[in-house]
Protein backbone atom coordinates (compact mmCIF):
# COMPACT_ATOMS: atom_id res chain seq x y z
CA UNK A 1 0.00 0.00 0.00
CA UNK A 2 2.81 2.38 0.93
CA UNK A 3 4.65 1.53 -2.31
CA UNK A 4 1.48 2.32 -4.36
CA UNK A 5 1.09 5.67 -2.64
CA UNK A 6 4.76 6.50 -3.27
CA UNK A 7 4.46 5.61 -6.98
CA UNK A 8 1.31 7.73 -7.35
CA UNK A 9 3.05 10.63 -5.61
CA UNK A 10 6.09 10.33 -7.89
CA UNK A 11 3.93 10.14 -11.03
CA UNK A 12 1.91 13.19 -9.94
CA UNK A 13 5.08 15.15 -9.19
CA UNK A 14 6.53 14.29 -12.62
CA UNK A 15 3.32 15.40 -14.39
CA UNK A 16 3.23 18.69 -12.48
CA UNK A 17 6.92 19.32 -13.23
CA UNK A 18 6.35 18.68 -16.95
CA UNK A 19 3.38 21.08 -17.00
CA UNK A 20 5.39 23.76 -15.23
CA UNK A 21 8.30 23.29 -17.61
CA UNK A 22 5.97 23.56 -20.64
CA UNK A 23 4.52 26.80 -19.27
CA UNK A 24 8.00 28.24 -18.73
CA UNK A 25 9.38 27.08 -22.10
CA UNK A 26 10.46 29.96 -24.35
CA UNK A 27 7.65 31.20 -26.58
CA UNK A 28 7.88 32.72 -30.01
CA UNK A 29 6.18 35.62 -31.69
CA UNK A 30 5.11 35.93 -35.30
CA UNK A 31 4.83 39.07 -37.38
CA UNK A 32 2.54 38.37 -40.33
CA UNK A 33 2.57 40.85 -43.20
CA UNK A 34 -0.06 40.50 -45.91
CA UNK A 35 0.51 42.29 -49.21
CA UNK A 36 -1.42 42.56 -52.46
CA UNK A 37 -4.58 43.75 -50.72
CA UNK A 38 -6.94 45.66 -53.03
CA UNK A 39 -7.52 49.20 -51.78
CA UNK A 40 -11.30 48.65 -51.63
CA UNK A 41 -10.92 45.96 -48.95
CA UNK A 42 -12.31 46.64 -45.49
CA UNK A 43 -10.13 44.22 -43.50
CA UNK A 44 -7.61 41.44 -43.84
CA UNK A 45 -8.49 38.47 -41.67
CA UNK A 46 -5.57 36.28 -40.59
CA UNK A 47 -6.50 32.81 -39.27
CA UNK A 48 -3.85 30.80 -37.43
CA UNK A 49 -4.10 27.02 -37.10
CA UNK A 50 -1.87 25.18 -34.65
CA UNK A 51 -2.46 21.65 -35.90
CA UNK A 52 -3.55 19.66 -38.92
CA UNK A 53 -6.80 18.46 -37.36
CA UNK A 54 -8.06 21.99 -36.69
CA UNK A 55 -7.19 23.12 -40.20
CA UNK A 56 -8.86 20.08 -41.77
CA UNK A 57 -12.02 20.56 -39.70
CA UNK A 58 -12.16 24.24 -40.61
CA UNK A 59 -11.75 23.49 -44.32
CA UNK A 60 -14.33 20.69 -44.27
CA UNK A 61 -16.87 22.85 -42.43
CA UNK A 62 -16.21 25.73 -44.85
CA UNK A 63 -15.70 27.86 -41.76
CA UNK A 64 -14.60 31.08 -43.46
CA UNK A 65 -17.61 31.04 -45.76
CA UNK A 66 -19.81 31.48 -42.68
CA UNK A 67 -20.34 34.54 -40.54
CA UNK A 68 -17.49 34.95 -38.06
CA UNK A 69 -19.79 34.28 -35.08
CA UNK A 70 -20.11 30.67 -36.32
CA UNK A 71 -16.38 30.04 -36.79
CA UNK A 72 -14.61 27.24 -34.96
CA UNK A 73 -11.58 24.91 -35.26
CA UNK A 74 -8.82 27.52 -35.31
CA UNK A 75 -6.10 28.67 -32.91
CA UNK A 76 -6.62 32.42 -33.19
CA UNK A 77 -7.89 35.14 -35.50
CA UNK A 78 -6.42 38.55 -36.14
CA UNK A 79 -8.03 41.33 -38.10
CA UNK A 80 -6.05 44.20 -39.56
CA UNK A 81 -7.09 47.32 -41.41
CA UNK A 82 -6.51 46.84 -45.11
CA UNK A 83 -6.75 50.40 -46.36
CA UNK A 84 -3.13 50.76 -47.49
CA UNK A 85 -2.67 47.71 -49.71
CA UNK A 86 -0.97 45.75 -46.95
CA UNK A 87 -1.72 44.73 -43.39
CA UNK A 88 0.22 43.22 -40.53
CA UNK A 89 -0.38 41.58 -37.18
CA UNK A 90 1.94 40.46 -34.40
CA UNK A 91 1.00 37.22 -32.66
CA UNK A 92 2.77 36.72 -29.34
CA UNK A 93 3.22 33.82 -26.92
CA UNK A 94 3.28 30.98 -29.45
CA UNK A 95 4.80 27.70 -28.31
CA UNK A 96 7.43 26.45 -30.78
CA UNK A 97 5.95 24.11 -33.36
CA UNK A 98 4.18 23.89 -36.69
CA UNK A 99 1.42 26.28 -37.72
CA UNK A 100 -0.55 27.22 -40.81
CA UNK A 101 -2.11 30.54 -41.82
CA UNK A 102 -5.01 31.36 -44.08
CA UNK A 103 -5.89 34.97 -44.88
CA UNK A 104 -8.56 36.70 -46.89
CA UNK A 105 -9.63 40.25 -47.65
CA UNK A 106 -13.19 41.08 -46.73
CA UNK A 107 -14.11 43.53 -49.45
CA UNK A 108 -17.76 44.02 -48.51
CA UNK A 109 -17.50 43.90 -44.71
CA UNK A 110 -19.76 40.88 -44.18
CA UNK A 111 -17.25 39.05 -41.88
CA UNK A 112 -16.80 36.06 -44.16
CA UNK A 113 -15.07 35.01 -47.34
CA UNK A 114 -17.49 35.16 -50.23
CA UNK A 115 -17.55 32.36 -52.79
CA UNK A 116 -19.22 31.70 -56.11
CA UNK A 117 -21.85 29.02 -56.68
CA UNK A 118 -19.16 26.32 -57.04
CA UNK A 119 -17.49 27.32 -53.76
CA UNK A 120 -14.40 29.08 -55.14
CA UNK A 121 -13.43 32.30 -53.34
CA UNK A 122 -14.45 35.59 -54.95
CA UNK A 123 -12.43 37.74 -52.54
CA UNK A 124 -8.61 37.86 -52.36
CA UNK A 125 -7.08 34.97 -50.42
CA UNK A 126 -3.65 33.79 -49.34
CA UNK A 127 -2.07 30.95 -47.40
CA UNK A 128 1.26 30.18 -45.82
CA UNK A 129 3.70 27.67 -47.21
CA UNK A 130 4.06 26.54 -50.79
CA UNK A 131 0.30 26.35 -51.37
CA UNK A 132 0.21 29.93 -52.62
CA UNK A 133 3.83 31.02 -52.95
CA UNK A 134 3.10 32.26 -56.45
CA UNK A 135 -0.11 33.20 -58.20
CA UNK A 136 -2.33 30.13 -57.99
CA UNK A 137 -4.50 28.82 -60.75
CA UNK A 138 -8.25 28.96 -60.32
CA UNK A 139 -9.64 26.49 -59.91
CA UNK A 140 -6.62 25.25 -57.94
CA UNK A 141 -4.90 22.05 -58.99
CA UNK A 142 -5.26 20.78 -55.43
CA UNK A 143 -6.84 21.96 -52.20
CA UNK A 144 -4.48 23.56 -49.71
CA UNK A 145 -3.43 21.07 -47.05
CA UNK A 146 -1.48 21.10 -43.81
CA UNK A 147 1.47 19.62 -45.67
CA UNK A 148 1.61 22.48 -48.22
CA UNK A 149 0.83 25.34 -45.81
CA UNK A 150 2.67 24.53 -42.59
CA UNK A 151 5.62 26.51 -41.30
CA UNK A 152 7.64 26.43 -38.10
CA UNK A 153 7.63 28.86 -35.16
CA UNK A 154 10.87 29.03 -33.18
CA UNK A 155 11.25 30.50 -29.65
CA UNK A 156 12.19 33.95 -30.99
CA UNK A 157 10.71 36.62 -33.26
CA UNK A 158 9.52 34.99 -36.47
CA UNK A 159 8.30 36.70 -39.65
CA UNK A 160 5.99 35.54 -42.40
CA UNK A 161 5.14 37.45 -45.57
CA UNK A 162 1.97 36.47 -47.39
CA UNK A 163 0.53 37.73 -50.63
CA UNK A 164 -3.16 37.58 -51.40
CA UNK A 165 -4.49 36.88 -54.86
CA UNK A 166 -7.86 37.70 -56.31
CA UNK A 167 -9.24 34.47 -57.75
CA UNK A 168 -9.55 34.53 -61.52
CA UNK A 169 -7.50 37.68 -62.05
Amino acid sequence: MCLKLTLVTIATTICLAEQLQAQQAPKGSLKVTVSGIPLNSKTATIILFDNEQKMTLAMKSKMIQKNRKQWKHYHSIYEASAKTGSASAIIKGLPPGEYSIMTFCDQNGNNRMDTNFIGFPTEPIGMSGSAMSSKPTFPPKQKPSWKTTKFRIEPRENQLNLKVFKPGS
